[in-house]
């Protein structure tokens, strides 16, 4: 068995467009001996970040549209009205940006409902929390041990961690705690992630 664990940052570059090779990683998960894992509450971050995302997005539509109601009182500039276009077309693509977005995040929801292994917060990975955390971010921290404990009741077979949040999770201490738990392997990108499944004894 090779298991690989997922978390949070790979649902939003999947959303963002930034994991061009996720669906061929997902396409994996298809193969007996191969096991996605992802802790459930990364599903509740990334809704979170969906929120946030939201926010943001009305928050720039808000400064486009101020920003032609003050253009209309230009009578004079030729450059008022071309500028004025633009940002009404802006408005239009961060709409259209923001669809497609929530479009690939449902994508991957949808997806990785049917093939990945869910991992639960259970008791013991909610008290190594609260009593060692590592992070220093509830939610990372959460995350990290629903690994750590899953990867210790799991022994068999070969283990990795991919993650592009290196700031968090890619730490030397973190990286130690997970090869203490049977996870030896650390990768930032799914390209080498890919790799490791292709060959994961090397």
């Amino acid at each position: 068995m090779v298991r690989l664990y997922l978390e949070t940052n790979f649902l939003v570059g999947y959303a963002m467009g930034r994991e061009t090779k996720a669906d061929l990683l997902l396409s994996t998960s298809r193969i007996p001996s191969v096991s996605l894992a992802i802790p459930s509450i990364c599903f509740f971050e990334a809704g979170v970040w969906r929120e946030g995302e939201i926010k943001r997005r009305h928050q720039l539509d808000r400064t486009m549209r101020d920003q032609i109601t003050q253009l209309m009182r230009d009578l004079v500039s030729p450059f008022a009205s071309s500028l004025r276009s633009h940002l009404h077309q802006a408005r239009d693509a961060n709409d259209s940006y923001f669809r497609s977005i929530d479009l690939r995040l449902s994508q991957v929801f949808e997806q990785l409902s049917r093939n990945i292994e869910w991992i639960g917060l259970s008791p013991e990975a909610l008290n190594e929390c609260r009593t060692t955390p590592r992070i220093g971010e509830m939610t990372d921290d959460l995350i990290l041990s629903c690994i750590l404990e899953h990867a210790r009741s799991h022994r068999e077979g070969h283990k990795a961690f991919l993650s592009g949040n290196t700031q968090d999770f890619g730490r030397q201490e973190i990286r130690e705690a997970l090869r203490e738990s049977g996870v030896d392997r650390f990768f930032t990108t799914t390209h080498d992630a890919l790799g490791w499944l292709a060959s994961p004894t090397d």
